[in-house]
């Protein structure tokens, strides 16, 4: 599966079809505002800025018909990973799992344990996706966090 023709005709439209690629759509550990200024124009039309958020367009260019491969086989064996950064928005102090949490946490425990069970929302819309493509998925899912204590609370079965 790929979008070969979607990323070209994407480059197209945005005059970009000879820019210079990327390895990478955006710089590692890149602070974006958290809140829309007057002075950020994209934001009047989230659409937009959406497209071209993280110089997604110089990254595609890369290899534009990139995809996922699925292979015939016994079962697809997942795993995945869950990360979260504590407070990480300056000005309401909401912690970040690749966007902004809907609440305050008060600890990173607990940034961490809302980040997996995201990630674990995730898994299963992946599974029932690839259910619905007919590729038999492995029934248990190795999910990865890096933070013992919120590991902890999800042992734990009365929590």
């Amino acid at each position: 599966m790929n979008q070969r023709k979607y990323c070209l005709e994407l480059l197209n439209d945005y005059g970009m079809l000879g820019c210079k690629p990327i390895g990478t759509p955006i710089e590692a550990n890149m602070n974006v505002q958290c809140d829309p200024s007057d002075k950020d124009g994209l934001f009047k039309n989230i659409t937009e800025y959406q497209k071209l958020v993280g110089r997604v367009l110089r990254y595609l260019k890369v290899a534009p018909g990139k995809g996922v491969q699925f292979v015939k086989s016994e079962g697809v064996k997942m795993h995945a990973y869950s990360d979260s950064e504590y407070a990480k928005c300056k000005m309401n102090r909401k912690s970040v799992t690749g966007k902004k949490q809907a609440t305050i946490s008060r600890s990173s425990a607990e940034t961490e344990y809302k980040a997996l069970g995201s990630a674990a929302c995730e898994i299963v819309w992946i599974k029932d996706l690839l259910f619905e493509l007919n590729i038999n998925v492995e029934l248990f899912v190795n999910l990865f966090c890096d933070n013992n204590s919120a590991l902890q609370l999800v042992a734990n079965t009365t929590f």
